[in-house]
């Protein structure tokens, strides 16, 4: 029950600061990090579900940590290409 709160409230934050991201690249380490954290909930869900394989509810919480942890990966990478495409476009044009 701590972890799927813990997953659950990281998420929360997650989905918060993509909305920030926009703006700084900075926000994009918060973001990253944040992907770290939600990652790290699924690792222990998941290995406690691999301890309880039978008890489909284990399963479920596995299942969606995966889930979230993609998506927040996404979210990591997805700010890191918008922020350095940015850059690349206010240096060219810059050089203009």
């Amino acid at each position: 029950d701590e972890l799927e709160a813990r997953m659950h409230k990281l998420v929360a934050e997650q989905k918060a600061r993509v909305e920030a991201a926009s703006g700084s690249a900075a926000a994009c380490e918060d973001l990253c990090s944040l992907a770290t954290s939600i990652c790290g909930v699924r690792e222990k869900l998941c290995a406690i579900a691999d301890e309880h394989p039978g008890d489909e509810s284990y399963q479920a919480l596995c299942r969606e940590a995966k889930q979230e942890c993609q998506a927040a990966q996404n979210d990591c990478v997805r700010c890191v290409e918008r922020h350095a495409t940015a850059g690349a476009h206010s240096e060219s044009a810059g050089g203009q």
